[in-house]
């Protein structure tokens, strides 16, 4: 297929992540217009075919010379579709490293790091899913940036007696879910551990962030089991982020708002599948799946609420691959909700101020 302008690029065999020639592709970028869907499937097409042909290359070491031609061609080809792709969309890895602004590192070090998740994304994506490509890279991108802030962030560790204690309410207010579908109050914790309620309230704010309740594991290492350790900064966008989806999930009704809340693991609750959520309600799956959809195209002119869904990685991000790829399509969905405004102010929040 015919090249976008601009898009015979180099075909050395130094890798993209290079210093200058991210530079390279950070200035051609910046002609390239949005692809076009027919544009995304003909790059992915020759992408695909590309790898098929190196696979048979390097395992068919005597195939004829006329063969072995048209293979590396096509090998070429698929190359330099895979580095327009990263081409056309390494903006929007920019766009999302200049939300974060941690110590120690360059936004061009992030950058590096967000062009890494891209180019897995690249390898991961397939149109099946039936989402854009942008929609699928946006978490990949996310993923990596967050890991190479988290490696280099200053962390804060809690006090073992702190870290058992809220293993133990993350396991009663599981409990509380399991027998009782409704969550367990303050007092009702406080009850349950024989602390003062004000103990329980301080140990909440020490937490911070959403508990994984499925990684009890570690019981006899409360220490590990609190291995997350959270930096200031971390913490400090937690609580915005907290009280931003409070007020978003607020306008919609009771019922929507605690699907939403269950089916992404909003507010400290662990994520559910559309049949847990479905069983606690008394609802079918397809049911549940509907009011999904109906409560965030509610929101689709509330960015802060899009925003904390898709900045969150999926509770186990290291889980099975059919777990990732529903949370991918569940992403992606809810980018493609999203008015044009609210959509811009996701993939590329400095332009709006």
């Amino acid at each position: 297929m015919d090249a976008m302008p601009g898009a015979r690029a180099s075909r050395e065999s130094e890798s993209i992540l290079g210093v200058e020639k991210l530079q390279v592709v950070m200035r051609r970028a910046v002609s390239h217009p949005p692809l076009t869907r027919a544009q995304e499937r003909a790059f992915f097409r020759d992408y695909q075919q590309g790898l098929r042909a190196r696979e048979r290359l390097t395992g068919e070491p005597d195939i004829n010379p006329a063969m072995r031609g048209e293979l590396e061609m096509l090998a070429s080809d698929g190359e330099l579709a895979r580095e327009t792709l990263i081409r056309c969309h390494v903006q929007v890895v920019a766009a999302i490293a200049r939300v974060y602004d941690p110590e120690g590192l360059e936004t061009a070090d992030l950058v590096q790091e967000g062009t890494i998740g891209l180019m897995r994304a690249i390898e991961k994506f397939d149109e099946a899913h039936g989402v854009r490509f942008l929609s699928y890279a946006v978490w990949w991108i996310r993923q990596a940036i967050q890991r190479a802030v988290d490696n280099n962030a200053r962390t804060i560790r809690l006090p073992v007696h702190i870290c058992e204690m809220i293993r133990e309410i993350a396991m009663i207010e599981e409990q509380y879910w399991r027998e009782h579908q409704r969550d367990a109050t303050d007092p009702e914790i406080a009850a349950a551990l024989s602390v003062d309620l004000a103990q329980v309230a301080f140990v909440k704010r020490a937490a911070q962030t959403p508990l994984p309740l499925d990684a009890r594991g570690d019981h006899d290492d409360p220490v590990k089991w609190c291995a997350g350790d959270l930096s200031l900064e971390e913490l400090a966008i937690e609580r915005e982020r907290a009280e931003a989806l409070a007020a978003s999930l607020k306008t919609l009704d009771r019922r929507d708002g605690e699907v939403l809340r269950l089916r992404f693991g909003l507010g400290g609750e662990s994520q559910r599948t559309l049949e847990q959520v479905g069983r606690a309600y008394g609802m079918t799956r397809e049911r549940v799946r509907q009011i999904q959809v109906r409560a965030t195209g509610k929101l689709a002119d509330t960015p802060d609420l899009y925003k904390t869904i898709l900045e969150m990685p999926p509770r186990t991000p290291e889980g099975p691959e059919s777990e990732r790829e529903e949370w991918l399509q569940i992403t992606g969905q809810l980018l493609q909700l999203a008015s044009p405004a609210a959509r811009q102010e996701l993939t590329n929040p400095r332009t709006a101020a």
